[in-house]
């Protein structure tokens, strides 16, 4: 949701990442045309569920490697 509404709307704050807001705004120059669609994060997804289970529990037992 950030990214697409700062690549739609060049007013909102872009202070941080400056490379990749000149990127994205080449990339979208490139194309005739660009949807940003908002995908609420990994719901329903059972790899991302999973990786998300994976992530957490890792996180709790202090495995920073995981």
């Amino acid at each position: 949701e950030y990214v697409g509404l700062g690549a739609m709307d060049h007013t909102r704050a872009r202070k941080k990442n400056r490379d990749w807001w000149e990127w994205i705004d080449k990339s979208i120059d490139a194309h005739l045309y660009v949807e940003f669609v908002h995908v609420r994060g990994h719901d329903g997804h059972k790899y991302n569920e999973r990786a998300d289970e994976m992530a957490g529990r890792a996180r709790r037992e202090g495995n920073q490697s995981a």
